[in-house]
């Protein structure tokens, strides 16, 4: 059981440097990169912990199943029910963190923040691990003033020669 947890880690911190090389890349915003990674870190985090969860749960259906001793009741929909709703509120988090990188108000990621606090707050009771999701909205909270720089980036259009070139249409200005 441990080591899945040690692959659930380092899958979210590889989908988290995924998506930060991506975003820092495609941007017309100047990103601090570090920030841009430790922003996606906490929705990667709770959408694959969620995947996995839902991947232990099946496979445990399965198993009982096998056995004849499986029974579909609450318990079993609560277990599944609940990390669906936490992926699909992780996921709607990196949408809006990336609209945040783009230029968008921090405002919009807030809002996912707190339905994802929201669904997950009455779960710390029964589990410590419930804690997870708003752990990683802490981490995203924390980075969310970082990861922007203070610089301004001005995109001047190049005219466009006669002979074909290689060079780019777009040369970027930093003031």
């Amino acid at each position: 059981m441990r080591q899945i947890d040690i692959i659930a880690l380092i899958s979210s911190i590889f989908v988290a440097i995924v998506m930060s090389v991506i975003s820092v890349r495609r941007s017309a915003n100047v990103l601090r990169p570090i920030g841009a990674f430790f922003m996606f870190f906490g929705p990667a985090a709770i959408f694959v912990h969620m995947c996995f969860h839902i991947g232990q749960i099946n496979v445990s259906a399965i198993d009982n199943i096998a056995k004849g001793t499986f029974k579909y009741d609450f318990r079993f929909y609560s277990l599944v029910l609940m990390p669906a709703a936490l992926i699909y509120s992780a996921a709607l988090l990196l949408q809006r963190i990336k609209r945040f990188l783009e230029g968008e108000r921090y405002t919009v990621v807030l809002g996912a923040m707190v339905m994802i606090t929201l669904i997950s707050t009455p779960t710390i009771p029964f589990t410590p691990i419930g804690s997870l999701p708003i752990l990683s909205c802490i981490i995203t909270l924390c980075a969310l003033p970082f990861a922007k720089s203070r610089k301004k980036v001005v995109v001047v259009r190049k005219y466009p020669r006669v002979v074909k070139t290689t060079a780019r249409n777009f040369e970027a200005i930093e003031i």
